[in-house]
């Protein structure tokens, strides 16, 4: 038993040190890390487009409340648009 011990692990050393091993762990490694960043850029692909949307709404906000004849103040405190950017919405 000593013996199959000693040899299994000597082959399975053998095996850990080819070629063929560390190229297919390395590209197993490889692709962990290209499904890691998949994984961020897709999460700062939905932050951007929340805020991208979040922004929009604002000026969907800004011009309804300018179409409807809301003060510039209002809508400006109401939004945290810029008073040019307020004035960018009706298009």
């Amino acid at each position: 038993m000593y013996n199959n011990t000693t040899a299994n692990a000597n082959n399975l050393y053998k095996i850990e040190k080819s070629s063929y091993f560390t190229e297919r762990l390395n590209e197993a490694q490889l692709e962990e890390e290209r499904k890691e960043y998949r994984l961020i850029g897709m999460r700062e692909g939905i932050r951007e487009g929340m805020r991208e949307g979040e922004r929009k709404a604002l000026f969907c906000v800004a011009q309804k409340l300018l179409a409807s004849g809301a003060s510039m103040e209002l809508i400006t405190g109401l939004t945290g648009l810029t008073e040019d950017e307020a004035l960018q919405s009706r298009g």
